[in-house]
């Protein structure tokens, strides 16, 4: 994903047209209704549970300390091998015993209204090789790491498809937080607000619409690791060269980039950060 552009009312006009444009000549591509492929993250065998790590023996009773995840047979169950820098930005819930890095994922997870995936997120002690199946191919879990260099660049880089034992994918959450605080402190930082897809507010958990950096951030890292794991997803992604394989800024999350609005008068700084999905990257499974 790349870096957020400053936008002025010209360069909105700009971006409506060529939504609009996009929208007539963009050719999408939907997933297929019985879409399963190998080595796609997505868990695929006919059991109530998965236990990790894997034990060396598949005939062996011996636990080695496993972990069990609850597998559910109505929906895919997506498995997300994450790295955390330390000390970590990524949204994290200690209250939360059982998954708390379960918020980080909430754009793609069956928290969303468009997905309907159960989310499990592992660590290396997990799945060593990145492995989750013991299966013919095996399948291996998306790897994310978040990288804390905060250097100018990407705010998120993948390789569409999951290498074999390679994480490919990195969130730059030092990055995300330096953008938004570039943006924000040109203004009242106080005042910093953003703004979803339909482009209206994201409330807090008390129900009051977010504003300050921190809130933003949160929401800003949430849209990048859903937009970098769909990419490493191995489906069908959206086909325009122009826009290195994204959307062409139509508020979706697998748009080319965010953007943000500076308005000097009111002293205050709104983000544009998506949380729809194109009806055509909503995978349907039987």
């Amino acid at each position: 994903m790349k870096k957020r552009n400053n936008i002025t009312a010209k360069i909105c006009l700009f971006m409506l047209l060529l939504a609009f444009l996009a929208m007539i000549a963009l050719p999408f591509q939907a997933w297929a209704t019985d879409d399963d492929f190998d080595n796609d993250g997505l868990y695929n065998e006919d059991v109530e549970s998965v236990c990790l790590p894997l034990l060396t023996d598949p005939l062996s009773t011996d636990p080695q300390a496993q972990e069990c995840f609850a597998t559910d047979p109505d929906r895919p169950d997506l498995f997300i091998l994450l790295l955390r820098a330390e000390p970590t930005l990524l949204p994290y819930d200690p209250d939360n015993i059982e998954n708390p890095d379960y918020p980080a994922f909430e754009f793609i997870s069956n928290e969303s209204e468009w997905f309907n995936i159960n989310v499990h997120v592992i660590d290396v002690t997990q799945a060593p090789d990145q492995k989750i199946s013991n299966s013919t191919p095996p399948q291996y879990a998306v790897g994310l790491i978040e990288d804390q260099r905060t250097t100018d660049g990407e705010l998120g880089i993948s390789q569409v498809g999951i290498p074999t034992k390679i994480i490919s994918g990195r969130v730059f959450s030092y990055r995300i937080r330096e953008d938004v605080e570039n943006a924000c402190n040109e203004q009242d930082p106080e005042k910093c607000d953003c703004v979803n897809s339909d482009g209206e507010p994201y409330y807090d958990e008390n129900g009051n619409p977010v504003t300050g950096i921190d809130q933003i951030v949160t929401i800003y890292q949430k849209n990048v690791l859903a937009h970098e794991i769909f990419h490493m997803l191995n489906r069908v992604y959206p086909v325009n060269k122009k826009v290195d394989y994204h959307y062409a800024q139509l508020g979706y999350i697998m748009d080319h980039h965010m953007t943000y609005k500076a308005f000097k008068k009111e002293k205050k700084v709104t983000w544009y950060i998506n949380d729809k999905w194109a009806k055509a990257d909503v995978p349907v499974f039987k």
